[in-house]
């Protein structure tokens, strides 16, 4: 394999990717979608390399979504004492 893939020039490529996703979504308040998206191209360039990254899907309970949403919207009425609760 003696360079024959030019796999140094591969692993460069994910590294560049990396950090355009990096710069595309860190501190701009990026969307699920956003993310996901990053992710999968991600997850597909690394994949055709034989690089393996089992990504934890996170699944939240019902119970903390709704403690979640109950914030956001205490926070977007500016009631602070129930959105520290």
């Amino acid at each position: 394999m003696d360079d024959d893939l030019n796999t140094a020039a591969a692993l460069a490529a994910i590294f560049d990717a990396v950090r355009d996703i990096n710069s595309a979504v860190v501190g701009k308040n990026p969307t699920a979608e956003t993310c996901e998206l990053a992710a999968g191209v991600f997850d597909e360039l690394t994949g055709v390399l034989g690089l393996v990254y089992n990504r934890k899907k996170e699944v939240l309970d019902s119970d903390i979504d709704a403690m979640i949403e109950a914030r956001a919207n205490a926070r977007k009425e500016k009631n602070w004492a129930e959105a520290e609760e």
